[in-house]
């Protein structure tokens, strides 16, 4: 394999059909940010959705394939998963590409089975925190593992490797969050100018801290009495209605909004007075680099991953999972406007220092080059 003649053919293949998932972001940024002239990559999804529509506008060939574990205890899947492998080492066939890059753990294994004995190297970029029994397999499958963090990386401390392994931190756009006003929306959000608003984005799931949230506050509530909370994202109609029915527990249908999907994240963080981000596990949350380019104030758990990411000044951190501290700091920073305006400048700073975008797609042009010439 040789990098000599550009551009280097690169196949990502995609673990959701959804652009607006956090790993595809990433895999967006880098099919948007990559120099054409030295890398031309291709898409594979499992279907045609949102994220193969934007490939295509960047104009990157997509294919559908459907890749799955072939997992031998569950027929349905383990037919559904050779399909996807043939598929998949078809394109592979055609295209000749020096890499392939897969952005899901459950696709290092069918990525590698489709390769067989072409020789292409085999990139796995590792984006959550919690250790699966498919890990030890997976590192002896891929040949690059990029943790996205140290929280990431840990995750396979213990396990032989026969993977080089490299920390990629993910980054955020800090042209498309940065500090505006948000006066227009808080006035169609019918938020007034005493309005203290915490703002939360993210799934409705369990690891998420949505409900931590919601019970903290309750506290909040009794000490800041033009508090409201601001839920932007979706959960399943199960998750949707079990918080919903809490809300109504604590009587705090009148100071909750639910704002369901939003595509203007960025102008709901400058419309916002603090971001909260209570989560269980994470493995560099993009919502949170997004609030920290934004100029947000953050309270956040002080899970491994937020650690990494909030330094001094820019944010608060709380013990996972305690409401009463996660209510206490939420309180502090809504009562201090001098807080929350230095909290929001340190934290854009550090974003700009340390997750801009441009880093990110640096280290991957680096490592792409390097790997098309080993």
């Amino acid at each position: 394999m040789s990098g000599d003649n550009y551009p280097i053919p690169i196949v990502f293949v995609a673990y959701l059909p959804e652009a607006e998932k956090g790993g595809q972001v990433n895999l967006l940024r880098l099919l948007r940010g990559l120099d054409r002239t030295r890398f031309s990559p291709t898409l594979t999804v499992p279907r045609e959705d949102t994220l193969s529509e934007a490939a295509l506008a960047l104009d990157v060939p997509v294919y559908v394939a459907d890749v799955q574990r072939c997992d031998w205890w569950n027929p349905a899947q383990y037919f559904r998963g050779r399909r996807g492998i043939k598929v998949l080492r078809a394109v592979l066939q055609s295209v000749k590409p020096a890499i392939v890059y897969v952005d899901a753990q459950d696709h290092v294994a069918p990525a590698r089975a489709a390769i067989g004995e072409l020789d292409i190297r085999l990139i796995w970029h590792a984006q959550t925190s919690f250790r699966t029994r498919f890990d030890s397999k997976n590192l002896s499958q891929a040949d690059v593992v990029v943790s996205c963090s140290d929280s990431v990386a840990s995750r396979f401390e213990g396990m032989v490797s026969t993977a080089k392994q490299i920390r990629i931190p993910n980054a955020v756009d800090c042209e498309q969050f940065r500090p505006d006003s948000g006066d227009k929306l808080r006035e169609d959000l019918g938020a007034d100018f005493n309005t203290q608003s915490v703002l939360f984005v993210g799934e409705f799931s369990h690891h998420k801290g949505l409900a931590d949230l919601i019970e903290a506050f309750s506290e909040v509530s009794q000490s800041v009495q033009s508090a409201q909370l601001w839920v932007a994202g979706r959960g399943t109609p199960a998750q949707e209605a079990q918080l919903k029915r809490r809300v109504e527990a604590l009587g705090l249908t009148e100071q909750v909004q639910w704002l369901g999907y939003r595509k203007d994240i960025p102008q709901l963080l400058n419309a916002a007075d603090l971001f909260a981000f209570p989560s269980h596990i994470e493995g560099m949350s993009l919502a949170l680099l997004e609030a920290m380019a934004a100029g947000a104030a953050i309270v956040a758990s002080d899970i491994p991953a937020n650690t990494e990411v909030i330094a001094d000044g820019t944010g608060l951190l709380v013990p996972v999972s305690d409401t009463s501290a996660l209510s206490a700091a939420i309180v502090s920073v809504l009562s201090s406007p001098d807080k929350r305006a230095n909290m929001g400048q340190m934290a854009r700073i550090h974003a700009e220092s340390n997750f801009a975008i441009n880093h990110f797609i640096s280290a991957f042009d680096s490592l792409f080059a390097e790997q098309s010439t080993d």
